[in-house]
């Protein structure tokens, strides 16, 4: 299903339009999984499993905001796998916040034990292309990753380009269906990722579905807001000490959660985001 969302959005919508389009869509999966699913919870996960990156692209705010640089214990990892097997998760989970996962030397370890516990889940590895490998392709695969969604920036295209190219030129069919890959650049409409972020197009909106699709949970195990949050000034709860089911629960996310959908943007962050305007710099 991702791989032809991906592909109406990328050769069939006019840019102007992609946002739009988004937003719809993010409203149909929000409430469409609690019909189906007969309650509120998050259809997407992202981890961040590391939190270094080679690339700093203007469009990202590391290209200015240093980020700490760590990694997830492995068996913090292991128990957020156990926490979202105890409610049979069955949407994407991705190991992305800011970072480049491919730089993580345990990413196939992980993502395999990750298709063992969580065997009805999506996989989907966001990258920036630079380190990709038929060989580490084909391990990721194996292991059960369902889509390597490559993203490569205007500005590293001839970086990176050539790496790409040579790196699915040759592999079988049966690997290559798995990779996906879209270039994005100024002109495209893009977030301004909690008002860091000075983009040529920004997206705004009248509401945000963010926060109620998906969960993300940086390296040291705390929930954060959303994927917008790159300082992770908003922590929900840690998946160390408490079970992320009752960190969603908790009534003062909820109540949050609710406000976004209804366009009550009352956090600095949110209020940036959606009106598309940058904050004060900041440093950390």
């Amino acid at each position: 299903m991702l791989n032809v969302l991906l592909f109406v959005n990328d050769r069939l919508v006019p840019k102007a339009a992609r946002a739009h389009l988004r937003e719809v869509y993010d409203r149909a999966d929000y409430y469409g999984s609690r019909l189906r699913l007969g309650r509120d919870i998050f259809t997407q996960i992202e981890i961040e499993t590391n939190t270094d990156c080679n690339r700093k692209c203007r469009i990202c705010p590391r290209h200015k905001n240093e980020r700490e640089v760590g990694v997830m214990p492995a068996e913090l990892f292991e128990a957020l796998l156990g926490q979202l097997q105890d409610i049979d998760f069955r949407g994407r989970v991705s190991p992305v916040f800011y970072n480049e996962p491919l730089l993580d030397d345990r990413l196939v370890t992980l993502m395999r034990a990750t298709r063992t516990r969580l065997p009805r889940c999506s996989i989907v590895v966001f990258t920036n292309g630079s380190l990709l490998t038929p060989q580490n392709i084909e391990a990721l695969v194996d292991a059960g990753v369902d889509t390597l969604l490559v993203s490569q920036y205007q500005q590293n295209l001839r970086a990176d380009a050539a790496t790409w190219a040579a790196a699915v030129q040759d592999l079988p069919l049966s690997y290559r269906r798995h990779v996906r890959y879209r270039i994005l650049g100024d002109e495209d409409p893009l977030s301004t990722s909690g008002g860091l972020v000075p983009v040529r197009v920004p997206v705004t909106r009248s509401r945000c579905m963010q926060a109620s699709l998906s969960c993300v949970v940086d390296f040291r195990g705390n929930v954060v807001l959303c994927c917008n949050d790159y300082f992770g000034d908003h922590v929900l709860g840690n998946v160390g000490t408490e079970h992320v089911v009752d960190i969603w629960n908790r009534p003062a996310f909820v109540e949050l959660r609710k406000q976004l959908r209804h366009g009550d943007f009352r956090r600095e962050i949110c209020q940036a985001c959606a009106q598309g305007t940058l904050r004060p710099p900041q440093s950390k």
